[in-house]
């Protein structure tokens, strides 16, 4: 990211008030330093990101860029904000019954492995029902923390 993005005035002072780490430089090597990269290889996802922006093959890249209206990185002070991905709901994943008990293709219970919200399948089959992941967490957590607890008891 680079001083020309149009949210990067957005962006910093949420990082700034929440004292988040990110880097800032003045130039790409600098910034390479900075975020402990190495800078040729910094620099070669730079020039090919301008390259794609110049020659409009954005989609051609890995991972594709879908930006409306890409901008090239040119233009210092140079950002590198820390990102992960998250995924909010799974439509597949392990099946698992009414103990959070995972089940293998028969059906069949594998004993000891529990999954509970967005890690197991059946709770979104056709739609994501919004906001209803901490509910699933609570009580599959619940179930599934119950049913290992009981298992232990049991095993000893």
């Amino acid at each position: 990211m680079n001083s020309n993005c149009r949210v990067i005035n957005k962006v910093i002072p949420k990082f700034d008030r929440l004292n988040s780490p990110y880097g800032k430089a003045n130039s790409i090597e600098g910034l390479a330093k900075e975020i402990d990269v190495l800078v040729d290889e910094l620099k070669k996802s730079v020039d090919s990101f301008n390259k794609a922006v110049d020659n409009g093959e954005l989609s051609n890249l890995t991972s594709p860029n879908s930006y409306r209206k890409p901008q090239k990185i040119e233009k210092a002070p140079f950002y590198a904000i820390p990102f992960s991905g998250d995924v909010t709901a799974t439509f597949g994943g392990p099946l698992i019954n009414s103990k959070s008990e995972v089940q293998n293709l028969e059906r069949k219970i594998i004993p000891g492995l529990y999954a509970a919200v967005n890690a197991a399948c059946g709770l979104f089959f056709r739609d994501y029902i919004g906001e209803s992941q901490l509910a699933g967490a609570s009580v599959f957590g619940t179930i599934a923390a119950r049913e290992m607890v009981k298992r232990a008891k049991e095993s000893k």
